[in-house]
């Protein structure tokens, strides 16, 4: 199974909330991956060449996140090795891949709620990461790729991994999704608790974004998270000018 979404953040969490032995068989595992509450560990790229766009202000600010969910971190910048290194590891993609997407660096905000298992209120995790190519073209290829990762089979495999049974799964179009190309999923699994998460997949120009908002459910609406998702489009607009 080809996963090319980093996923540091949601394996984190699966981990966090269910336990279990690993993965399925084939599905990366995270090198960085943190437990609730904790940093996230500082990426050692530097923002891109002289003249490049320095993909920190295609990200999120803090007034971009409703505060009742939470605050996401700022912006990681790493390059594209690092970004995909467990992929690359695992064989789930190849060096060619990312040449063939021209990336040239990503960066990735995290949020982790306190060490209780289910927060009463707001999110229990937030991640959203901008992934900078040479070209539009570039970033088409990639999102071609990437949005298979949100079909229900593996969302299905990523759930149950942990031991968690996956109940409700649905694509979304809703009006004014963001990017030039995008794909949009809610889902709630079953196990201590029910959680319910909302993913959005997009490409704006050369720029490919991944936002997932996941908490118990109820803590979150399908507004909030389209609000998100259009704000880091607004970002990414501005900052590639």
């Amino acid at each position: 199974m080809r996963y090319v979404i980093p996923l540091v953040a949601l394996l984190a969490l699966l981990a966090a909330c269910g336990g279990g032995a690993g993965p399925p068989q084939g599905t990366p595992t995270p090198s960085r991956a943190a437990a609730p509450g904790s940093p996230i560990p500082t990426a050692s790229a530097s923002p891109g060449a002289p003249g490049e766009v320095d993909v920190r202000d295609l990200a999120l600010r803090p007034q971009d996140v409703p505060g009742e969910l939470g605050q996401l971190g700022r912006p990681q910048v790493f390059t594209a090795e690092e970004f995909f290194a467990d992929q690359l590891t695992s064989g789930e993609i190849t060096e060619a891949d990312i040449a063939d997407w021209g990336v040239l660096s990503a960066a990735l905000q995290v949020y982790n709620s306190p060490p209780q298992p289910y927060p009463a209120e707001g999110a229990q995790l937030m991640a959203a990461s901008v992934v900078l190519h040479g070209t539009a073209d570039g970033a088409e290829a990639f999102l071609a790729v990437a949005r298979e990762d949100l079909d229900r089979s593996r969302v299905e495999e990523l759930e149950a991994f942990p031991g968690r049974e996956l109940l409700e799964y649905q694509d979304l179009a809703v009006d004014q999704l963001p990017g030039d190309e995008a794909r949009f999923i809610r889902y709630v699994s079953d196990g201590a608790a029910r959680l319910e998460a909302y993913e959005v997949i997009f490409r704006r120009d050369r720029v490919s974004a991944h936002v997932q908002v996941r908490a118990p459910e109820g803590n979150v609406s399908l507004e909030q998270v389209v609000g998100i998702a259009q704000a880091l489009d607004s970002r990414i607009q501005d900052g590639l000018g």
